[in-house]
């Protein structure tokens, strides 16, 4: 009777870490997602966003679902830890320094993305200001997520290969739903980007007409 107690115990612990664990790794597996594409993004700008502006549309418009994705799954963990859930608070906070990188970069990232759809879709009056709010945004988010990434790489991609590959590790309840999520945010993203990324003639003629 002890013993089951115990053992019912034990799995309800393991439960409620598996919690956090999923979390974790739905939060690292979006992120490996979204450094492929910001990268890629990235490659757009050092060619000349203009030259390619279809294709840096498509992938800003792409990026919109699983950003939110990561914001959302971040912030759970936050929410849960500062209403001192146990099992986040003995997952323990990021340093200092990460706890202070982390809203920046999210609003930066917001920032970034909201002036990008206003400059390209958005009503010729406020074009200007748009686009001088993406480009400068985009320095100081391109340095933020430099950090970022730096400081989670490790940890990241440690995270990601425990879903990729659960044989070697232990498997954590939810894994399909992750994966689910996150073909859900991609799908989500193409739409996007094939309603809005064929705008490029018009954006275009917006930008010297204000020029």
């Amino acid at each position: 009777m002890f013993t089951g107690g115990a053992v019912l115990a034990d799995e309800q612990a393991h439960d409620r870490s598996d919690r956090v664990e999923a979390n974790a790794r739905l939060t690292a597996m979006t992120g490996v997602v979204l450094l492929a594409l910001f990268a890629a993004e990235v490659v757009t700008v050092v060619l000349g966003a203009k030259q390619v502006l279809s294709t840096h549309a498509a992938i800003g418009f792409l990026l919109i679902p699983l950003v939110f994705l990561k914001i959302a799954s971040t912030s759970w963990r936050i929410v849960r830890y500062y209403r001192r859930d146990a099992d986040y608070r003995r997952y323990g906070p990021p340093s200092p320094f990460l706890r202070v990188l982390g809203p920046v970069l999210m609003a930066l990232t917001v920032v970034l993305l909201i002036s990008g759809v206003v400059t390209y879709v958005g009503p010729s009056w406020a074009h200007p200001t748009a686009l001088l709010t993406h480009q400068t945004s985009f320095y100081l988010w391109l340095a933020a997520l430099a950090s970022h990434v730096i400081a989670h790489f490790l940890e990241t991609f440690r995270l990601t290969a425990r879903d990729f590959f659960p044989r070697r590790s232990r498997i954590v309840s939810g894994l399909w739903g992750r994966r689910v999520g996150i073909l859900a945010g991609l799908a989500a993203g193409v739409a996007l980007a094939l309603i809005f990324s064929g705008h490029a003639s018009g954006y275009l003629a917006q930008y010297h007409h204000h020029r």
